[in-house]
């Protein structure tokens, strides 16, 4: 059974849909396979620590220095955007930054380890913020159970906020009673759905 995954593997289960959520928690078992191989398969392990420095330093140069040093050109592209994103959105947005620290939300066996990427004041209010790097697109709909996690777990430090790596748009819970309907249940039930995949599949040749 799975015991811990972390916040962008849980996230990118979140925004699938259809045959494809087997491929994402056939890949996360494969990722979590080995002690070490989480990050060696995380394809945006390069931005993770500079993208924590730019916002610590409201300076997007750490981030740029990224793209001097990469080396797989298969991650160009996706880094360059990711770079130019968070570039308008660093630019635009006036913030103090706080450390944060990750904390675990579990249910039924399944850990997901969520470790938000800063803790910002934005226009006199606290915000817990993750940045979403991957390619997966964000609206109201799809970003909602995220928001949900974060809210479950850091509630306490400030109001939850997703900001799209690509597009350098944020996201924040919706006012609508209907669309926050039921979102604890959904996460829950969805860890469930996790978990008896990550049991039940055998992989294919």
């Amino acid at each position: 059974m799975a015991s811990r995954i972390s916040l962008p593997t849980y996230a990118s289960f979140l925004l699938t849909n259809g045959p494809s959520r087997v491929t994402k928690v056939l890949e996360a078992r494969r990722k979590y396979a080995s002690s070490d191989s989480y990050s060696q398969n995380d394809f945006y392990i390069h931005l993770r620590a500079p993208l924590r420095a730019a916002l610590a330093a409201g300076d997007p140069a750490p981030l740029r220095q990224v793209l001097t040093r990469l080396e797989d050109p298969k991650k160009q592209a996706h880094y360059e955007a990711i770079v130019a994103g968070l570039e308008r959105f660093i630019g635009l947005t006036t913030f103090e930054h706080r450390p944060i620290r990750k904390r675990t939300w579990d249910h039924a066996g399944l850990q997901v380890s969520v470790n938000p990427t800063a803790r910002l004041r934005i226009a006199g209010a606290w915000h817990v913020v993750y940045v979403h790097l991957s390619a997966d697109g964000l609206d109201a709909r799809t970003v909602a159970p995220i928001l949900a996690l974060l809210e479950e777990t850091h509630s306490d430090l400030g109001a939850p906020m997703v900001v799209d790596a690509r597009t350098g748009k944020s996201h924040r819970p919706s006012t609508s009673a209907r669309m926050r309907r039921g979102m604890a249940q959904l996460l829950r039930a969805e860890a469930a759905s996790f978990l008896s995949m990550w049991d039940g599949l055998t992989e294919v040749a």
